[in-house]
């Protein structure tokens, strides 16, 4: 049920015999207090809200034992529903996220996946590739697709905000800086 708590009245009710109302008894101590709390995370209640999509990239810079790459880095903080679509107040779900290609839906090697789980509700999936282009990124709990998944994902070092809305067909924004779109985080509903 939905989160909250309730006043439960429980009554027992005499078999109904023939021509005779049924009667019933308040149990003793009723009504009872009941509380009811969020269950596990569910991946059909949970959900990549629209307005996170498309996921957006961002220029990131990595330290590996060669030295320093750089690279295209794509965060998404999610929380997780219940059945019942109450929001999670802890973690616990086993979470995972990969990359496909946008062309042919297999899965894009050269993309550096993880998922977190911050225990309280609360999931973080990351991408991170070392080229840019459009994927598919897939985000996975308990074994099954959330809600919205696989979702669009640019992984693009950015290019000056007056050639992107030019490009669109929107003509100049007279900006010249690079994109740097901040990292999605949703709630889901």
């Amino acid at each position: 049920g939905v989160v909250g708590t309730y006043l439960l009245h429980v009554k027992l009710r005499a078999p109904h015999a023939a021509g005779v109302s049924p009667s019933s008894l308040a149990l003793p101590g009723s009504p009872f207090l009941l509380e009811v709390r969020p269950g596990g995370a569910h991946p059909m209640s949970t959900r990549i809200p629209a307005r996170a999509l498309p996921l957006r990239g961002t220029p990131e810079r990595r330290a590996t034992a060669d030295g320093v790459l750089d690279g295209i880095g794509c965060s998404l903080r999610l929380r997780a529903c219940d059945k019942m679509g109450n929001l999670c107040e802890s973690g616990g779900a086993q979470v995972s996220c990969s990359a496909l290609s946008a062309a042919t839906n297999e899965t894009a090697d050269d993309v550096e996946c993880s998922a977190r789980d911050e225990g309280n509700g609360w999931y973080v999936f990351s991408w991170w590739a070392s080229t840019s282009g459009r994927r598919r990124a897939v985000v996975k709990m308990n074994g099954l697709h959330v809600v919205g998944s696989p979702c669009a994902m640019l992984l693009d070092v950015g290019r000056p905000a007056a050639a992107s809305a030019a490009e669109r067909g929107g003509g100049s924004t007279g900006g010249g800086g690079a994109a740097s779109p901040p990292r999605a985080e949703a709630a889901a509903s």
